[in-house]
């Protein structure tokens, strides 16, 4: 079974409306092996998400139970995927599955739901998930019911200030320098250069290649108010599954293309001291949104975060908006961007390194109404992005 370590990343969570008035205890784990599951299950109803017994499994089953910390009535457990065969009784199942099991009988799995994972990966689908299969099956629990993911945007129209709370403008003629003169050089960073008066890699994964700037110190805490970020970006295709598109903080906001498909993730941590950590992580795929190889590709997005609405802009066309989580916000308002970067064309964490190249990167230190995003990519966008 080919494991694949980005779906891990965000591996489980659960989270539902309240079904029945009975006070019940929190969700308690229930521990499985393959020695006694047979009798653990019996008159008892479980959701066991399929994982791995190492390191990164334990690292998923975490944010399991975070993602299920408001969940009561049921039990939750992890499992090692390589021996669920006989449990799975022949439901469709692999790694990362959530199976609702009552009594010892497999009551549907999510495979049997989403045939691809990112309409099940992050806090956010799979909480709607467990929601929606609890109700279907009958099964009494109570948990906050899970919000819609994206939303009809609104046409808020205002004044237009291009001018107002410049972050950075990078357009790579000739050089990597900031046009606004507040920040640092655009480092870029081993195989990744200038070429054509565009930043430019080649998609190599060597812990290097890539490019990023720094947005302010680390104290300054440069988007607390909000941000707004637009960028060129044009992907060369590749017969590569997940391409990588652009990130901003450390991973904070990242879009990819996943099976050629534009996805839209959000990741944050906290520390919690003594090397442990807290995560937030949902995914928004965004399926709708046309996203054109080898050409130039306008992307823009901008939230105040505390609304929890995030509006999105691809190629001057405003899709539906994000809408962001309430632990997203809460982890953004106690751990703020977990890093002072802005822009960032590699994302490390799963290996991702743009394969193409970026240009016209400019960020603001909040957001903007829907007549500045029309101004923004008018004056920006270029080539192909620019109707």
């Amino acid at each position: 079974m080919k494991v694949k370590y980005h779906k891990l990343a965000l591996l489980l969570i659960l989270v539902l409306s309240i079904v029945s008035t009975k006070t019940v205890k929190s969700a308690p784990f229930l521990e499985l092996t393959p020695n006694n599951w047979k009798n653990q299950l019996q008159g008892k109803t479980v959701l066991v998400f399929m994982s791995l017994g190492c390191d990164i499994g334990s690292f998923a089953s975490q944010m399991f139970g975070e993602a299920l910390e408001d969940l009561k009535g049921v039990y939750i457990s992890t499992f090692d995927v390589n021996s669920a065969y006989e449990m799975m009784q022949e439901k469709p199942f692999g790694l990362s599955t959530i199976a609702l099991i009552n009594n010892g009988v497999v009551l549907e799995t999510s495979d049997e739901t989403y045939k691809d994972f990112e309409y099940l990966s992050g806090y956010n689908n799979q909480q709607a998930w467990v929601y929606s299969a609890l109700k279907r099956n009958g099964i009494k629990f109570t948990m906050p019911m899970p919000g819609e993911i994206r939303l009809e945007p609104k046409n808020n129209e205002g004044i237009v200030d291009l001018n107002k709370e410049i972050n950075a403008i990078y357009r790579f003629e000739g050089n990597a320098e900031d046009e606004s003169l507040q920040r640092d050089i655009f480092a870029i960073n081993g195989k990744a250069k200038i070429m054509n008066g565009s930043f430019y890699s080649d998609g190599t994964y060597d812990g290097e290649t890539g490019g990023e700037y720094a947005a302010g110190n680390y104290d300054s805490k440069p988007f607390q108010n909000g941000f707004t970020v637009h960028t060129n970006i044009k992907v060369i295709k590749t017969e590569a599954e997940r391409k990588f598109v652009l990130s901003f903080g450390s991973r904070v906001i990242n879009f990819e293309l996943n099976k050629d498909k534009l996805l839209m993730s959000t990741e944050l941590y906290g520390n919690l001291g003594e090397e442990k950590y807290t995560y937030s992580d949902d995914f928004f795929p965004l399926t709708e949104i046309p996203f054109n190889y080898d050409e130039w590709n306008s992307i823009i997005f901008s939230t105040d975060v505390q609304s929890r609405i995030m509006y999105l802009m691809v190629n001057g066309k405003r899709y539906k908006d994000i809408h962001l989580s309430k632990r997203f916000v809460k982890f953004f308002n106690q751990y703020g961007m977990g890093s002072n970067q802005g822009v960032c064309l590699h994302n490390f964490g799963w290996g991702g390194v743009l394969n193409g190249y970026a240009d016209d990167i400019v960020v603001y230190e909040r957001m903007m109404n829907a007549t500045e995003l029309n101004e923004l990519y008018k004056k920006y966008s270029k080539g192909d992005a620019k109707k």
